[in-house]
């Protein structure tokens, strides 16, 4: 019950995410929704570049020493 009180004491109901309760211009709208995409792309290709890593045959093969 705690928890819940302070949930509600904190205004989380308030908003579901950091969007929806803005006041900006559309500048700044669309200046989130660059960095917003960019994090969501950035985010994909970490997900695709571990995935590749992992599928791979020689992902722990030692590399070779110099001669």
């Amino acid at each position: 019950m705690d928890k819940l009180e302070a949930w509600i004491d904190l205004g989380v109901p308030f908003c579901g995410d950091y969007r929806e309760a803005n006041a900006w211009s559309k500048d700044k709208v669309a200046r989130y929704d660059r960095y917003l995409s960019k994090r969501i792309r950035l985010a994909t290709d970490e997900k695709t570049a571990i995935t590749d890593l992992l599928k791979s045959p020689d992902r722990f093969a030692q590399p070779r020493p110099p001669r």
